[in-house]
């Protein structure tokens, strides 16, 4: 019976060693999807900031419909603008 016991008390500590293998490959594998995790809360924060000012759209919408490439242009500049201060200000958004 103590074999049995033994045998037990092995393969308990062998399969909690596997547990803790896979969980740290887990941990891992689930760090590299980081980067793709903070783009999409990023998206989610500025859809509900134009849901809460829907003027913002319709502005843009209407300045993209009366001089597309203006607005194609200055939006593009805003973006880089953008960046530009959330890296110099050493937010997380601009830094890489």
């Amino acid at each position: 019976m103590n074999a049995s016991r033994a045998a037990y008390w092995q393969r308990r500590a062998l399969l909690q060693q596997q547990s803790a293998q896979l969980r740290h490959s887990l941990e891992q594998q689930v760090q590299a999807l980081a980067p793709a995790w903070q783009v999409l809360d990023g998206t989610q924060r500025g859809v509900a900031w134009v849901r809460q000012r829907p003027w913002v759209l319709a502005l843009g919408l209407l300045v993209l419909a009366r001089k597309p490439r203006t607005a194609l242009r200055w939006g593009w500049r805003s973006w880089r603008a953008w960046r530009w201060a959330q890296q110099w200000l050493g937010g997380s958004a601009g830094s890489k």
